[in-house]
């Protein structure tokens, strides 16, 4: 055997395991990079951003219901804004149990018979019946309404109101319906916890 021959072998293996042992760690390094970044962080950063979306706009209150003066938990919207000249309406809707309220601090005009709310291109949902001045009611939140507001994006008011004592036409104000299933699911545990809890005396 020629042994100088088997050094320069041996020689040659070891500094070819030098140069591969770094490369693979190299490309193993880059490969878990690339997977995290993305893989794994869109992941999270999607459920981050829609479980902050959803904090801005929808919530789930447990307290003081402004519309049926009781306590309990509700669901509400974020306020939508419309202009009418010089003059600026506030609305959001509130669920609770299967009525949905639509609260104004403007007098609604309620004489217009297309009072509705638009879920994308869904058929529109009347609203009829007024609790007060400032506050309309669509009693029958069916599970048809609610499906529209579980697949759509955006449901719109068009509703016609007084700040001033001209007529004005029916306005429109919009509220975003990114978050409201994650919302909604939470305002069902909080309505669940809530009667567990009146049940067993709590």
């Amino acid at each position: 055997m020629d042994l100088n021959a088997l050094g320069s072998s041996v020689q040659w293996t070891s500094k070819q395991m030098k140069i591969s042992i770094p490369s693979f760690f190299t490309r193993f390094f880059s490969f878990c990079l690339i997977y995290c970044l993305v893989i794994i962080y869109p992941a999270h950063a999607s459920t981050d951003l829609e479980s902050r979306m959803a904090a801005r706009n929808w919530q789930v209150v447990k307290g003081y219901n402004p519309v049926t003066h009781k306590q309990g938990c509700y669901m509400r919207s974020a306020d939508a804004a419309v202009r009418i000249q010089d003059d600026e309406t506030r609305l959001y809707l509130l669920l609770t149990g299967a009525n949905l309220y639509i609260v104004t601090n403007s007098i609604i005009d309620t004489s217009y018979s297309n009072t509705r709310i638009n879920v994308d291109k869904y058929e529109p949902i009347v609203i009829e019946q007024f609790t007060d001045k400032k506050t309309a009611l669509i009693a029958t939140f069916d599970p048809e309404y609610l499906a529209q507001f579980i697949k759509g994006y955006w449901a719109s008011v068009h509703m016609g109101f007084w700040p001033s004592w001209e007529k004005s036409g029916l306005q429109e104000a919009r509220f975003d319906l990114v978050g409201f299933t994650k919302t909604y699911t939470e305002y069902i545990q909080c309505q669940a916890k809530s009667e567990i809890a009146l049940y067993v005396g709590e």
